[in-house]
């Protein structure tokens, strides 16, 4: 009997130190994990943070891109002053102006034709510079409407050449 009081105390200790080193083993891991997730929370704050900079600098070269020419004022024309001073070196003196004005005289670029005796042709405060290489232009005859892209290419004395790169009937 003695015996056996002996052998379920010595397994009694046993489970109390199974248990005790598993309490140990978890609180060590809980520690662990604990301080890898305040490292991973700091690291996520840091990459919103670069985030929120790269966001802010996007944000800043999309306005210098694509705002409206500051020297001309004209709400059509989204060329940056780089784009500007790139087409200028090309021999276009004012480019904006340069470019709707010979757009307006290739109506044979829209394809297609007047109606009823109407002549389509682009309207100047309807042309839109995008870039310094694409336009939008609207089109009409007085009768029907239309729009197109083009691409255009200056060559290198000022001379423009256009490529109708879609146009749609209103």
């Amino acid at each position: 009997m003695a015996e056996e009081e002996n052998s379920s105390k010595t397994l009694s200790r046993r489970v109390e130190y199974l248990r005790l080193g598993i309490m140990i083993l978890l609180f060590g891991i809980s520690l662990v994990l604990l301080f890898k997730i305040r490292s991973l929370n700091h690291e996520v704050e840091l990459f919103r943070d670069h985030n929120t900079q790269l966001m802010n600098q996007l944000d800043s070269l999309a306005l210098t891109l694509h705002k409206p020419a500051q020297a001309t004022g004209d709400s059509t024309v989204f060329l940056s002053d780089f784009d500007i001073r790139k087409l200028q070196q090309y021999g276009l003196v004012n480019p904006a102006a340069d470019l709707k004005r010979d757009l307006e005289q290739h109506p044979e670029l829209i394809p297609q034709g007047g109606v009823l005796g109407g002549n389509m042709h682009f309207y100047d405060d309807l042309i839109y510079i995008l870039t310094s290489k694409c336009a939008f232009a609207y089109y009409d005859d007085g009768h029907i409407a239309g729009h197109m892209l083009l691409e255009y290419e200056v060559g290198p004395h000022g001379d423009i050449h256009w490529t109708v790169l879609a146009s749609a009937l209103d």
